[in-house]
């Protein structure tokens, strides 16, 4: 009995020693990638946020932090401001929220700017459990979401899942590139679409055929003509594990959930190493409420805190919507800058009003989704976004 204790206290203190020597190594790469900018003397403002800060859609240091430096600085003097990138694609608010403590610290900035709530149905070290009414679901589920919280912090466990994984894989089905034609540009697809739809209206087209006309509709913006292509591909060959997962794809885009949980999931049984459908499954959780029931609070939650914690610091804070004038996060968000509003300081920078109100709106997104105004920005309009955030702060004082 003695020596099973030891054995298991020596596993235990070296689980501990390498969960802090990773954390150690985290935290000096992530202080290694953010030098460059931020090293410079002069006021600072730190922008933190997902990819829509990061900046996809648009080349390397064409985000709109970036931007924004270029903007404040463009007058000669001798007060050069810096502003730091610190956003980290797919992060929710809770993601922002754990990260902030340490940035404030490393970065001491004048002002902080948070675009965040895009992610919140992604429930990876999410506080969504200390707001969402879990009564509903199964207790099995309800422990299995709080281990996943917890087991997704710790970054020991996560390298020994990835071992696992990578030593002892389940059983890799064929899978055919061919079927990847995203990247094909417009008129090319085109093209294939109207030879596939020819050979359609003779009959005898395959699975594959359809994929492959569904695929074409999706690149070209055509959800409702992808859908009907997939379903079809689906029904020639139950076992099209592609055509499962691009079926699931535009289900999610259409915000039918159940239909997009039920395809993941079934992309998953034929092929247990699609890593793309385990991402995408990864955001949701079984029988948890709907997100319209429990993200909000979230919100209210985690922006509250990331107040809180500007404040400690006497960091000025502004809070941004997200450029797409018809998400619903963005209704959620004002809502919650409402009710924040009455009891601290801080400014908001409206992004979805300000797109909305663009002629040809459009043209400022990457179009790097189906539905051009779920997608990123492009360089020009992450220009727009810095432009109005450096208008505001001039208009506002808290920079020239």
């Amino acid at each position: 009995m003695k020596r099973a204790a030891l054995l298991l206290g020596g596993v235990l203190a070296a689980l501990a020693l390498a969960e802090t020597g990773l954390g150690l190594m985290g935290w000096g790469y992530a202080r290694r990638q953010r030098g460059g900018r931020a090293t410079a003397a002069g006021p600072r403002i730190l922008c933190v946020g997902d990819s829509f800060t990061f900046g996809m859609g648009a080349p390397r240091g064409g985000g709109y932090p970036e931007q924004l430096q270029d903007l404040l600085n463009k007058e000669p003097g001798d007060r050069r401001w810096v502003v730091l990138n610190a956003g980290v694609p797919s992060n929710n608010s809770s993601q922002v929220l754990k990260r902030l403590p340490a940035l404030l610290v490393e970065e001491a900035p004048e002002i902080l700017v948070v675009m965040t709530g895009w992610n919140d149905n992604n429930l990876t070290e999410s506080n969504y459990w200390r707001v969402a009414d879990l009564s509903r679901m199964p207790a099995r589920e309800r422990w299995r979401l709080r281990w996943r919280d917890l087991s997704g912090r710790w970054r020991t466990w996560r390298i020994l899942s990835a071992a696992w994984a990578r030593f002892f894989p389940p059983e890799k089905l064929p899978y055919d590139h061919w079927l990847f034609l995203d990247a094909m540009a417009e008129p090319a697809a085109r093209r294939n679409l109207e030879r596939l739809l020819d050979r359609s209206r003779r009959g005898g087209l395959s699975s594959r055929d359809w994929l492959a006309i569904g695929i074409f509709r999706h690149r070209l913006k055509d959800l409702d003509g992808a859908r009907a292509a997939y379903g079809k591909a689906v029904a020639s060959d139950p076992g099209n594990v592609e055509a499962h997962f691009r079926l699931g794809w535009v289900h999610h885009l259409d915000r039918d959930f159940a239909g997009f949980e039920a395809e993941m999931r079934e992309t998953l049984r034929l092929d247990p190493r699609h890593d793309r459908a385990r991402g995408m499954l990864g955001m949701r959780e079984r029988n948890a409420p709907p997100a319209r029931d429990w993200m909000e609070d979230l919100l209210s939650y985690d922006l509250s805190r990331i107040l809180e914690l500007a404040e400690s610091r006497g960091v000025n804070t502004v809070f941004m919507t997200y450029p797409s004038p018809r998400h619903e996060v963005n209704g959620m968000l004002l809502r919650v800058f409402g009710r924040l509003g009455a009891e601290h300081p801080f400014h908001v920078v409206d992004n979805s009003a300000l797109f909305g109100g663009l002629p040809k709106p459009e043209q400022y997104f990457s179009k790097d989704e189906p539905d051009v105004f779920v997608s990123h920005l492009n360089e020009r309009g992450y220009g727009v976004m810095a432009g109005r955030l450096a208008q505001d702060l001039g208009d506002i004082g808290w920079a020239p």
